[in-house]
């Protein structure tokens, strides 16, 4: 998981590529806190996803739907809990999709050299597979947005891969899965946001500390477990 901050409160001194690479490794996220976008360009991405929003809902409500209260998936717009929506970009290029691709070539570089470093300890082991000839350089596979109302409860803790992926990652330590997040709101510092677990992401940990607590609580404050919290989008 990639957070890079466009516009953040406090601008601190950009790490290395390898520095980054290492964090991902190890923490299962990093913190990229000036990504090098243009505010400005942070700034029309918001009111073009706003835009995207609003315009989706119109059409969701044109179908008889109550855009708050009813269930309802579209492969544009998804409710995905009670204020909370996923959105993908349906109106072709625009600031929103601007930014995404210059956060993916600032992203890519980090993930292509955390490939070529070796595999974490606590991660799975080496096998043969990562001697082959395979590409290094991350694939976008999916783009899109999520907006909370005002009133919007918190999500549960969740891991946003399946088995299968990681039934595939412990055969190729390449078979990775990336989220990149760019936020479009001011962020504070020790926020009670989003939040991360370092390294639930590892073989040999997750299985035991991370997905059972998941599995059987929405809180993982009464396990005492270290938890980043990261941000509020």
């Amino acid at each position: 998981m990639l957070w890079l901050h466009g516009a953040s409160i406090a601008l601190q001194p950009r790490l290395s590529t390898r520095q980054h690479a290492i964090e991902l490794r190890d923490r299962g996220y990093t913190v990229i806190p000036d990504a090098g976008i243009n505010p400005s360009l942070i700034a029309e991405a918001r009111a073009a996803c706003l835009a995207e929003h609003e315009w989706l809902l119109k059409g969701v409500a044109e179908l008889g739907i109550d855009t708050v209260c009813d269930k309802y998936a579209f492969a544009e717009i998804d409710k995905r809990h009670r204020l909370r929506w996923s959105l993908k970009p349906s109106r072709g290029p625009s600031a929103w999709t601007a930014a995404l691709d210059e956060a993916t070539v600032v992203a890519a570089d980090v993930i292509e050299e955390a490939h070529r470093l070796p595999a974490n300890t606590d991660d799975c082991a080496d096998v043969w597979t990562r001697h082959l000839p395979l590409p290094t350089r991350a694939e976008v596979l999916d783009r899109g947005a999520i907006l909370s109302a005002p009133g919007a409860a918190a999500q549960t803790f969740h891991a946003d891969s399946g088995r299968l992926h990681h039934r595939l990652a412990r055969l190729s330590p390449r078979h990775r899965l990336y989220s990149l997040f760019v936020p479009l709101v001011d962020l504070e510092e020790g926020g009670d946001g989003t939040m991360l677990w370092p390294g639930s992401h590892l073989e040999r940990t997750r299985y035991d500390r991370c997905r059972l607590p998941v599995s059987h609580a929405t809180s993982l404050y009464p396990c005492r477990l270290p938890i980043h919290a990261a941000s509020r989008l």
